[in-house]
């Protein structure tokens, strides 16, 4: 967001007493510029001539090709080798305090949250990874996701499981590879043109995240994981009724459980709140609160 030198730098840089990872934080909420300033970034790159692009009136876009092969990738690359990794953390933690095979005796130390792992992150992400993915088959053994609970067995079968998860978003990504190669070769010419044309490198630099530092492209934030690139192509989840706010860049939003384009929804609140500003003016209702309030206090 725009500050009074006129920089900018990314939400999650922010410290975490006022700044979210997976979310716009509340202050930036509350600036008009925020909103109409994502919803023209969002539209000029998503809703272009070159993104737009498709074969026939009911064909995939460029856009929803690249957003395809970005979802694949992420949790090929990204998601399933951090989940390798945490199941690794744990079980290391947890194998000495009790024979391989056996369940772990518990403790009031060994309650403490570091000898729990990343269990609950597992827990998390795997749960979150079967709502995204219904046809994906779910973990049968995740209430054994606990010290308590925690073996060999557990281990075992959740690393066949992460496995058997990897082999599936293979086949996805070569699956979305292969016809997007398909897609290029049939219209190479006129997405080249499109492109020259119609495509901002800048842009795509900014609502991608393209120099974002490896390390930093998932981020571990309250027992999950947090996706820290490609924002433009990450549809947010449905989170309640009423639940609208999502990372920065997002190309689309939930509203009364709807789900709605970035730039139509942005424009329509930014109208909305102006027109709540104009009724607060027009009829002097500030002034009238502060009156109301120095009248209570008179009256006590």
């Amino acid at each position: 967001m725009m500050v009074l030198s006129g920089a900018m730098f990314p939400f999650d840089k922010l410290n975490r007493k006022i700044g979210s990872v997976d979310k716009v934080p509340v202050i930036a909420e509350l600036m008009p510029t925020r909103w109409t300033y994502e919803a023209l970034m969002v539209t000029q790159f998503k809703d272009n001539k070159y993104n737009r692009f498709s074969e026939s009136q009911y064909g995939k876009t460029v856009y929803e090709y690249k957003k395809d092969q970005s979802v694949a990738n992420y949790y090929l690359i990204r998601l399933i080798p951090s989940l390798n990794s945490a199941l690794e953390k744990t079980d290391s933690l947890l194998k000495n305090s009790a024979t391989r095979g056996e369940k772990f005796v518990m403790s009031p130390e060994r309650e403490k949250p570091e000898y729990a792992g990343k269990l609950q992150l597992i827990t998390h992400e795997l749960k979150d990874m079967t709502l995204r993915f219904p046809s994906l088959q779910p973990f049968i053994y995740i209430s054994d996701l606990t010290p308590e609970k925690y073996n060999s067995g557990v281990y075992e079968n959740l690393n066949k499981y992460l496995d058997f998860v990897e082999s599936n978003f293979n086949r996805i990504e070569n699956k979305v590879t292969s016809e997007w190669d398909e897609f290029y070769l049939r219209n190479r010419n006129e997405i080249r043109r499109l492109e020259n044309k119609h495509s901002n490198l800048k842009l795509q630099e900014i609502v991608t995240k393209f120099y974002e530092r490896d390390k930093n492209k998932i981020l571990e934030y309250r027992n999950s994981y947090v996706q820290n690139y490609d924002p433009i192509y990450l549809d947010p989840q449905k989170n309640g009724f009423l639940a609208f706010r999502t990372h920065f860049f997002a190309p689309s939003k939930y509203v009364f459980g709807i789900m709605t384009d970035t730039f139509t929804f942005n424009i329509l609140l930014v109208l909305f709140g102006t027109l709540i500003l104009y009724i607060i003016l027009f009829f002097d209702l500030l002034s009238r609160f502060v009156h109301f309030i120095e009248n209570l206090r008179l009256r006590k």
